[in-house]
């Protein structure tokens, strides 16, 4: 008798937990989308570096504003902003920064990533994979600032130990036009849109929750299409309720002021 006791009593508990696991797993959500540019399509020249014998042998793309022959858009930033959204759990999974440091490499006389979202209390590796010395100057706001040099084939590591109120430049000295800025959060929603214009944010809280925009080129306009229907940004702030599983927002069209 005290057998089948343990057996069912063991048995419950087990099935209260299955269905604990599955009402957590009903409040993370997926948000995907693809921005589109609708502007006309900017024309941009390649960076001069010939006044680093190294560099010169580069073909240095301008990467300010990276638009694909689709229309689609690189670099556009999307991040959840905490303080504005209701919903603002984090993933359990994700509840613990990275302990493995984020890369940020000098390669082929550009900065790669071009942004770089990191958490506070994560560390960022400056590499340098060129035959010439570069530096790293970082302009933040709520950390020190600080600039290094980075010796060829070297690398350093920066700490960030608090989150910063807006992206923040790098830039190297030696070679003005590198730049590139890192996006310093509390937690892990940061989104970073591909060559094709894609953006894919995974384990969202279900429910309401504020994103910023964000793009070096400039501030967007406030008028945006969202999937064909037209949609407003409040000073690069966007607004939406996320149901669990995915949320397909489609193409996102936009264009800067």
């Amino acid at each position: 008798m005290n057998r089948i006791l343990s057996t069912l009593v063991l048995f419950s508990m087990v099935l209260i937990a299955s269905q604990q696991c599955q009402a957590q797993s009903s409040n993370w959500a997926t948000l995907k989308m693809k921005f589109k540019w609708t502007g006309e399509q900017p024309k941009l020249e390649n960076i001069d570096g010939s006044r680093d014998p190294f560099c010169a042998k580069f073909n240095i793309p301008d990467e300010r504003l990276l638009v694909g022959a689709d229309g689609g858009v690189k670099n556009v930033v999307l991040y959840m902003d905490s303080r504005r959204s209701k919903a603002k759990d984090i993933h359990p999974s994700l509840q613990q920064p990275r302990k493995e440091p984020v890369e940020l490499d000098n390669k082929g006389c550009v900065f790669i990533p071009r942004v770089v979202p990191v958490r506070a209390g994560e560390t960022i590796r400056v590499k340098n994979s060129d035959l010439t010395g570069h530096n790293a100057n970082f302009n933040f706001f709520a950390n020190n600032p600080v600039n290094f040099l980075v010796p060829a084939g070297q690398f350093k590591d920066l700490k960030l130990e608090k989150e910063e109120p807006a992206p923040i430049p790098v830039e190297c000295n030696v070679h003005p036009w590198m730049k590139a800025y890192v996006i310093a959060t509390e937690h892990p929603y940061v989104g970073v849109s591909d060559e094709s214009g894609a953006m894919v944010i995974e384990n969202l809280p279900a429910g309401e929750v504020s994103f910023r925009f964000w793009h070096e080129h400039g501030p967007f306009n406030d008028e945006i299409k969202v999937n064909g229907k037209p949609a407003k940004l409040s000073r690069g702030r966007y607004e939406i309720t996320l149901t669990p599983g995915l949320n397909d927002l489609g193409e996102v069209e936009f264009s800067l002021k």
